[in-house]
């Protein structure tokens, strides 16, 4: 059995590397196998066909307000089967607890101690006084641009998502990347203070009355 993948690996990206497996499931597929899928299969539905496999997937709506009625129908014909297919998940997962199960972030220090480019880092939440979140940065040593940075991770709600990376990581790259070399580092977000400057602002009402 393979696994268990990183969290920003998409199911599309997961299925590929099971299927370019040489001792994985290719083994005992053949040309012409129906693949039943739901959407999030999209992109690696061409890696699938270009092997010599169907692949049964409801249809997508793109930027159409709906879909036409043959779409519909066979889009119905794949959700019928796919139940079938989650109603088995569902008691595999029943019977082995451990498919279930996502392996928390507290269990990454035990592999990161001896390596030199993963970075460790504490942030102070700003929200909650006692609550500080790790985040863990791998990069490329004496690289330059975000290529350098290889994956991230942090304890925080928004720390394992597949688009983009949390304040707590954004903020902790920014410094040791750019800031820190300034001689002064500005504040948050300051150009923003020059839109209250009462010096620039033209007075409507010069006086309360009635009329105005």
């Amino acid at each position: 059995m393979l696994g268990p993948y990183y969290a920003n690996l998409n199911d599309a990206a997961i299925m590929k590397e099971i299927i370019d497996s040489p001792d994985g499931i290719c083994n005992l597929l053949e040309p012409g196998d129906v693949f039943v899928v739901d959407r999030g299969f999209r992109d690696v539905q061409a890696h699938l066909e270009d092997k010599g496999y169907q692949v049964l997937m409801p249809a997508l709506k793109g930027k159409r307000n709906q879909l036409m009625t043959t779409e519909s129908n066979a889009s119905r014909y794949v959700t019928k089967i796919r139940w079938v297919v989650e109603a088995v998940h569902g008691m595999l997962k029943q019977k082995y607890h451990l498919l279930d199960q996502k392996f928390d972030n507290k269990m990454l220090p035990r592999f990161v101690k001896d390596q030199t480019n993963v970075l460790k880092a504490q942030v102070q939440s700003r929200h909650i006084g006692r609550k500080v979140y790790r985040c863990f940065i791998e990069y490329k040593p004496d690289t330059i641009g975000w290529s350098g940075i290889l994956r991230y991770c942090c304890e925080c709600a928004n720390g394992l998502r597949t688009i983009g990376c949390c304040s707590h990581v954004a903020a902790i790259i920014f410094y040791l990347a750019h800031a820190r070399y300034l001689a002064k580092i500005p504040r948050p977000a300051e150009i923003l203070n020059s839109l209250f400057n009462k010096d620039n602002i033209t007075t409507v009402i010069d006086e309360d009355s009635e009329e105005d």
